[in-house]
C-alpha cells in the first residue's frame, strides 16, 4: 500500500455524535457544507443491540426527557441539567427581601442540591 490516493476515490470522515444543541458549533459546520450527506438514525436502526442495552436506552424516558431525546432518538434537546428553562438573569442581587426558603434534592438520580430561594 503506498499511501496516496487514487485518482477515483473520495476523501472520506464519518462523524457519529448525539445532537444536543441544534444551533451549537458542530452542527452549523456541518450543515453549511454543500458536499456531504447527513444520515440520521437511533437505537431503533441497530439490530445488534441486545434488549437489555435497549432496555437501558428505553429507560431514559423516565429520568430525563432530554437524555432521551439525545441518546434514544438521536433528536436535539438542551441537557443543561435546568429544571426550569424559563429563568432570568439579572444584572444584581435583590436588596428588598422578605423571606428565604431552602429546599433540598437527596439526589436519587442526580448528584444532591440544596437551593436557597429569596422572596
Amino acid at each position: 500500500m503506498s499511501g496516496r490516493k487514487k485518482a477515483d476515490e473520495k476523501n472520506q470522515i464519518f462523524l457519529t455524535y448525539n445532537p444536543k444543541k441544534q444551533f451549537g458549533y458542530i452542527n452549523k459546520k456541518v450543515k453549511s457544507e454543500t458536499d456531504i450527506e447527513i444520515i440520521k438514525s437511533s437505537y431503533k436502526d441497530n439490530p445488534m443491540l441486545s434488549p437489555e442495552y435497549i432496555s437501558l436506552l428505553e429507560g431514559l424516558k423516565e429520568q430525563s426527557s432530554d437524555f432521551y431525546k439525545i441518546f434514544t432518538l438521536g433528536e436535539y434537546a438542551s441537557s443543561d441539567g435546568l429544571i426550569y428553562g424559563n429563568i432570568k438573569i439579572i444584572a444584581c442581587y435583590p436588596e428588598d427581601i422578605e423571606y428565604t426558603i431552602y429546599g433540598l434534592d437527596f439526589g436519587y438520580n442526580n448528584p444532591c442540591a440544596l437551593v436557597k430561594v429569596d422572596f
